[in-house]
């Protein structure tokens, strides 16, 4: 319990300092000459929303459609991009954030991204599905696990050499192949 009060102490100390989490300009809508006030917000909230939808079933399309070319299962070429396309605009928004001298907000966005794309999602995912275990996802599970088994062994005080990685990413070539 001290932990959390301490924490949001911090917090405070943090907001005075500057180190707030105001936005740097207007809203959208507010730009184009609509005032702001809760209809506003909500009309945008719900577009955003909307884009959302709309771009995640045109990925999940492009994801069928590339794993077709490919031959490879769609689900074992999820396991590859969807990561990589979840986490990429938060690593940006931090990036952004630095710059504009924010790593406390940086900070919070990286690991709470984390934390729910890690926990969060696959429990409802877990739950709200008939999951059973398929070999595209044993083959996913065991090839991250090796991955991460070979680079940890291999790692130095400055990271792992770069044949370490080009002999995972042969590895991860080979299982591709036989699919």
């Amino acid at each position: 319990m001290s932990h959390v009060v301490a924490t949001f102490r911090a917090s405070n100390d943090l907001v005075d300092a500057g180190h707030g989490t105001e936005a740097p300009g207007k809203m959208m809508l507010a730009r184009l000459g609509v005032s702001t006030n809760l209809a506003t917000i909500a009309v945008q909230l719900l577009l955003a929303v909307a884009l959302l939808v709309w771009g995640a079933e045109g990925f999940i399309h492009g994801v069928r459609g590339v794993s077709e070319v490919l031959g490879v299962s769609p689900l074992l070429l999820s396991l590859l991009i969807i990561p990589i396309a979840t986490e990429l605009p938060e690593k940006v928004n931090s990036i952004l954030w630095i710059r504009r001298g924010k790593d406390t907000l940086a900070f919070g966005n990286i690991t709470g991204a984390m934390v729910f794309q890690g926990t969060l999602l696959p429990a409802i995912g877990i739950l709200l599905t008939p999951w059973t275990p398929r070999i595209e996802v044993v083959t996913g599970i065991v090839i991250t696990l090796a991955a991460t088994a070979w680079l940890r062994l291999n790692a130095r005080e400055r990271g792992a050499p770069v044949w370490a990685l080009l002999v995972a990413a042969r590895f991860t070539r080979l299982i591709w192949r036989s699919r």
